[in-house]
């Protein structure tokens, strides 16, 4: 009797944990419905104002980028619960790709406009000397991070990681590096570069696709005594047969 009492009690505790999650996923898929709504409006407003701002004033590039900016925070939000399965950008290839391009047309505008406004050099070096790259390009910048990060089509990230050293070494079009991005900005750029670089080595060629068993995040780094060297540590998303988490430390040349 007490045996079965028991068991009707873990029953009913799992169908109280079943009926839990049931209403968390429901009320938090009713929440991301409401975010994606009000996106939507938000992205149609600012292409509105896009379209309509003079040709070549400085509201229409303010408009792009903007675009840009909501763009990411939109695929974001549709991908947030994705997250576990290891793949929550791979459904967003074409979407991924029609947004660097936009990226790139941001990107190219604003080294062109910096490069012929006679803008003060000397503001240009004080945002270097603070160790703010991301003086230039704003917004623009975090969405090609994400991109960079979250997407593991071949082509799609390995763009996003161009663009990514781009707007942190350059200040126009065709130059040679100017900067040399903090050592920060730095390590956050070749962590990520790490796990592409470790990805793409065991990409399946049948499937097209990265495993998740072979999936890795950045999860630490150290540079070396001179600054030429950035030892970034990447730990595999899923543990080995034996239960034991997996760690690679990949030596990556500093940027610039």
């Amino acid at each position: 009797m007490l045996t079965t009492l028991g068991s009707m009690h873990r029953g009913n505790s799992a169908f109280a944990s079943l009926d839990y999650r049931q209403a968390w996923f429901s009320r938090h898929r009713a929440q991301q419905r409401e975010i994606k709504a009000f996106l939507e409006t938000w992205k149609e407003a600012a292409r509105h104002r896009f379209h309509t701002a003079p040709p070549g004033s400085k509201d229409k590039d303010t408009y792009k980028g903007l675009a840009v900016t909501v763009d990411v925070s939109y695929l974001s939000v549709c991908t947030v619960f994705d997250l576990p399965d290891g793949k929550p950008w791979d459904g967003l290839g074409a979407a991924t790709a029609k947004l660097l391009d936009t990226c790139e047309d941001v990107v190219v505008s604003r080294e062109q406009a910096a490069s012929t406004s006679g803008a003060d050099e000397s503001a240009l070096a004080q945002g270097d000397a603070l160790g703010d790259q991301d003086v230039l390009h704003g917004g623009v910048m975090i969405a090609v991070a994400q991109i960079a990060q979250g997407s593991r089509f071949p082509e799609v990230r390995r763009r996003a990681m161009r663009l990514w050293e781009r707007m942190a070494t350059t200040t126009g079009p065709g130059q040679k590096q100017k900067r040399q991005p903090a050592w920060d900005m730095q390590a956050m750029i070749l962590g990520i570069k790490a796990v592409l670089e470790a990805e793409e080595a065991q990409r399946d060629p049948v499937m097209d696709m990265v495993p998740f068993k072979a999936q890795f995040y950045p999860s630490g780094g150290k540079w070396s005594d001179d600054y030429t060297e950035f030892r970034v540590t990447i730990t595999a998303k899923m543990p080995n047969p034996d239960g034991k988490m997996v760690h690679k430390v990949v030596r990556m040349a500093a940027l610039g």
